[in-house]
C-alpha cells in the first residue's frame, strides 16, 4: 500500500529561561514491510536531517533553542513522506544492532508486578513443552493481547504525565502508548524479549493516518511480531514503523529536555492524514487471523 504521510505538531511549552534540546526520533527506515520513497522534516521554517542513529537503530537529530526562543509557547513540527508498505504477518525484518536477549529486562515503565504477571498467566501457560511449538506461543500471545485489551479501555488523549505498566492496569485505561507498555511488562515476565515501538496507523475506516504504539515480541521461529493490544491485532500493511526501544521514552518522536530535566509539553496539537487509496475494508480481529491461519493449515 502507498501511503503519504502528512504531519503537523505543535507542541506547547511552559514559558522556560534555560536553553532546550529536543531529541527528533521521525526518520522511519526502510525494512521488510515497509520501503521509505520520500521524506522531509521540518521545525518552523527549517528542514531538518537525521545526524545519526541511536543505539537501537533510530534515525535521530536534535533541535536547539536558544533561551529567548525556548521562553516560546510553542514549537511546530512538520513531516512530509511517502511509504510503500507490505502486509508481512506481523513479522519486522531490519537491521537489528542489539539481541533479542537485551529487551527481556524491562524499565520502571514496563515492569511487571503482581497485577501485570496474573494477567499473563491467564493468558499464556509457562509449561516447557508448550513453548516448543511457535504456532501455539503465537496463539497463546493472541490469547494474551485479547485478555489485556478487555480489561483496559482506550483513551486517545495525547499529552499528559507518564505512567507505569502497573498504574496503567490498575485504572483499567491508558492511550495505545500504555497497552504497549502493560504487553510489553507482561510477556517479558514469562520469558519473550518484547519492545516498544511508534509510528503511524492508517485507519481503513476514516481513510486517515494517526499516530500510534505497538508491540513488537521476538519469537524464535518468526523473529520479530507486532502486536497492537489496542486494535487487538497483528500489525500489517496499514502500520508505518518509526522508532522503537524500551519503552516511550526511547521511541518517541519528540523528547525535550532542559537543564537535564525532561521538558513535558502542556499540550500537544497534532494532525496527521493520509492520501492513501481506498481499499476494501478487512476484519483486522485477532480471532479472524486466528480462524484464516487454522483454515489454511488444514
Amino acid at each position: 500500500m502507498q501511503i503519504q504521510i502528512e504531519h503537523d505538531t505543535i507542541f506547547r511549552y511552559a514559558p522556560a529561561d534555560e536553553p532546550m534540546v529536543q531529541a527528533l526520533r521521525v526518520w522511519p527506515t526502510s525494512s521488510s514491510s515497509q520501503t521509505i520513497t520520500e521524506w522531509q522534516v521540518q521545525i518552523g521554517d527549517r528542514l531538518l536531517q537525521a545526524r545519526y542513529k541511536d543505539g537501537f537503530g533510530n534515525y535521530l537529530a536534535t533541535h536547539s533553542a536558544t533561551s529567548e526562543a525556548a521562553a516560546s509557547d510553542a514549537v511546530q513540527l512538520s513531516v512530509r513522506g511517502r511509504v510503500q508498505t507490505f502486509a508481512r504477518d506481523g513479522v519486522h525484518q531490519g537491521e537489528e544492532p542489539l539481541p533479542p536477549v537485551f529487551f527481556l529486562c524491562g524499565t520502571d515503565l514496563t515492569m511487571a508486578g503482581s497485577a501485570i504477571i496474573e494477567l499473563a498467566c491467564q493468558g499464556v501457560s509457562q509449561s516447557s513443552s508448550q513453548r516448543s511449538s511457535d504456532s501455539n506461543v503465537f496463539d497463546r500471545l493472541c490469547r494474551l493481547v485479547d485478555t489485556l485489551r478487555s480489561r483496559m479501555d482506550y483513551v486517545s488523549a495525547r499529552s499528559g504525565s507518564e505512567v507505569s505498566a502497573e498504574q496503567a492496569l490498575a485504572r483499567g485505561a491508558g492511550r495505545a502508548q500504555e497497552h504497549a507498555h502493560v504487553l510489553i511488562a507482561a510477556v517479558q515476565s514469562i520469558g519473550f524479549p518484547a519492545r516498544f515501538v511508534s509510528g503511524y496507523l492508517r485507519t481503513v475506516e476514516s481513510d486517515r493516518a494517526t499516530m500510534h504504539e505497538w508491540t513488537e515480541i521476538f519469537l524464535p521461529d518468526r523473529g520479530w511480531v507486532g502486536f497492537d493490544a489496542v486494535n487487538r491485532c497483528t500489525t500489517d500493511d496499514r502500520y508505518v514503523r518509526v522508532a522503537s526501544g524500551r519503552d516511550m521514552r526511547d521511541a518517541a518522536p519528540v523528547r525535550a529536555v532542559t537543564t537535564g530535566r525532561i521538558a513535558e509539553p502542556i499540550e500537544i496539537t497534532s494532525t496527521v492524514i493520509t492520501a492513501a487509496p481506498a481499499r476494501q475494508s478487512r476484519t483486522s480481529s485477532i480471532q479472524t487471523q486466528q480462524q484464516s491461519q487454522q483454515q489454511s493449515s488444514r
